[in-house]
């Protein structure tokens, strides 16, 4: 579904919708099922704010412009700044996700793909940086046990209580210091069913 270039209303049928408002102040709803905002900026180019379930998303950009969108069951939101799946912008995407539950905020994606598609940083510097972070410690406790800190990975990344096979495989891997916390970090965060999850987001394959 798309829009015109003023001010559109959206609403989006029962199956899963693929919308883009093009210019101009838009009101958008998804309606049910899986539901994605498309935009033609790269993600730096926009602020979001969320309030009453409803949330905004604010082009700025002072030549082509999406204008101010307000969206409500949108699931994803997708744009031209993370290019693929296997690539260094949806790796950091990814990691962005796994980190801190939320997509990442502009300025801060923008500076981790640059230091990581640069060669600065490696996975394990950002994945570091990223443990070491106040809101990470947030989402994931302070001094939690082994135990809780895998519970929690597949709570954050996954959207899913864990299988008892596969929590006994992470944990015995930092139990036994064969993986440290950011590298099972990474592992989540680049693991098949969390790229399955980002391609749905995204519609990036």
């Amino acid at each position: 579904m798309k829009g015109v270039s003023s001010a559109n209303t959206i609403t989006g049928n029962k199956y899963k919708n693929n919308i883009q408002g093009n210019g101009g102040n838009d009101t958008i709803d998804g309606g049910s099922d899986l539901d994605i905002a498309t935009y033609s900026g790269n993600f730096s180019d926009y602020a979001f704010s969320i309030a009453n379930k409803i949330v905004s998303v604010t082009d700025n950009r002072s030549s082509t412009n999406d204008g101010i969108d307000q969206l409500s069951n949108i699931e994803k939101l997708t744009f031209d700044q993370v290019t693929g799946l296997n690539t260094d912008s949806g790796k950091m995407f990814r990691l962005y996700n796994a980190s801190f539950k939320r997509l990442p905020d502009p300025a801060g994606l923008r500076y981790w793909i640059d230091n990581f598609s640069s060669g600065k940083d490696d996975e394990r510097v950002v994945a570091s940086s990223f443990l070491a972070s106040a809101e990470f410690k947030q989402r994931y406790g302070e001094n939690v046990s082994n135990e809780s800190y895998v519970e929690t990975l597949y709570e954050n990344v996954l959207g899913r209580d864990y299988d008892q096979a596969g929590y006994n495989y992470w944990l015995a891997n930092l139990n036994n210091g064969i993986e440290t916390r950011y590298e099972l970090l990474l592992g989540f965060s680049e693991s098949a069913e969390n790229k399955s999850l980002f391609s749905e987001m995204t519609g990036l394959y």
